[in-house]
């Protein structure tokens, strides 16, 4: 009976049909299927794989593109980290062109270099970049790098004031990415904060400035850097109005150009005349107004709101730049009489690099401060 009833629908579809026919059900097409964004694809054609990852004039997509990334890429990052969106850019790459091909160390690698225009979901703000992407050809085929583990582990050992280990991790990223505009930025930083020898530093930094040069002039990271690097402030402004349409680095790159400048009223005219909002300015504009004796301008900058923006941005800093910072932040409230502020500045500053001498000499001198009542900040001097 069991049996009879099990196949009685078929039976049914016979005699009142009079035959069945095999029913297809349609395979739903996935939008974001290689073959169905890119039906032209020759992945052994550079300009063919690029064209179709970056598609240019298109809200960029990572969905069905980790299959381009290197073997090594895909290694390092799953298909649901690769294609998981991002929820505060969205980015419309406007053009990816080839800047050159050359083989290194039994690889052969391919230069690209990107304009996009992404959206600050976050400020609601249009930020326009250049960046410069490392392509390798595997089995014939061209594949986009993208590293992570090497990448994670230079910027914790640069965030945590290891430089030594910083150094060498950079090394190993440019070995496996020689091409990578962040990975000589690390450098840098982790060689610069290591306490290099003068003749050492100049050395190292021309190098690094000439190779990422040599990557792509026209990367808003490399000319972040130019800018840095740049000892003549006429040299580093022709960079920084290069860098106009890209804030983020354009502010950092400001107040790296700023701190060069020894003299506070120049320093200030500086800023000015750049513009800019960052929280990396407000630490450059106290420092000179407490140098300056401008404590109505220092009081009305150093509002609460601003004053947690600095200490988040040194937060995300590695371990010297914020114990430095912190330093001179403490420095400048004493001169403002607020001991209060001093003494929290550096407390701060200890517990990011208690090793510097520079922090440790601070904290003694204001030890006479701690316990007393507040002294009144001094009257406004304009």
């Amino acid at each position: 009976m069991k049996r009879f009833l099990f196949a009685l629908p078929v039976l049914s579809c016979i005699i009142i049909f009079g035959a069945c026919k095999e029913k297809s059900i349609p395979v739903p097409i996935d939008p974001y299927a290689l073959s169905v964004q890119c039906p032209n694809l020759d992945e052994t054609k550079l300009e063919s794989v690029i064209q179709c990852f970056y598609s240019p004039g298109k809200t960029f997509e990572t969905r069905g593109k980790w299959w381009l990334l290197s073997n090594k890429s895909r290694e390092e990052t799953t298909q649901v980290e690769w294609e998981k969106p991002d929820p505060e850019y969205t980015c419309t790459n406007t053009s990816a062109l080839v800047l050159g091909e050359e083989a290194r160390v039994g690889f052969y690698y391919a230069r690209i270099a990107i304009e996009a225009t992404c959206r600050d979901n976050k400020k609601n703000k249009m930020r326009t970049k250049v960046i410069t992407g490392t392509w390798v050809r595997e089995d014939g085929k061209w594949r986009k790098l993208v590293l992570t583990r090497i990448p994670e582990l230079t910027e914790k050992k640069l965030h945590d004031g290891d430089y030594a280990a910083a150094i060498e991790a950079s090394k190993k990223w440019l070995d496996a990415d020689p091409f990578s505009v962040e990975a000589y930025q690390n450098l840098y930083f982790s060689f610069s904060r290591s306490g290099p020898k003068k003749s050492e530093f100049n050395k190292q930094r021309n190098n690094i400035l000439r190779s990422l040069l040599a990557i792509n002039p026209k990367d808003s990271g490399v000319l972040f850097m130019a800018a840095t690097l740049s000892d003549d402030r006429d040299v580093a402004k022709s960079f920084l109005i290069q860098l106009k349409e890209t804030e983020r680095y354009r502010v950092t790159a400001i107040s790296n150009v700023a701190s060069k400048i020894s003299n506070c009223t120049t320093r200030l005219k500086f800023l000015q005349e750049m513009g800019g909002d960052n929280p990396s300015l407000d630490m450059q504009k106290a420092i000179c107004f407490a140098t300056t004796k401008k404590f109505k301008d220092l009081k009305n900058l150093l509002t609460d709101e601003r004053t947690k923006a600095i200490r988040e941005h040194l937060n995300e800093g590695d371990a010297s730049y914020a114990a430095i910072w912190a330093t001179q932040l403490s420095r400048a409230m004493r001169k403002a009489r607020d001991n209060q502020a001093a003494l929290e500045w550096i407390d701060y500053a200890l517990t990011r690099d208690p090793s510097d001498t520079d922090v440790v000499a601070q904290f003694k001198a204001l030890k006479k401060f701690r316990n007393r009542t507040p002294t009144p900040t001094p009257a406004t001097k304009q």
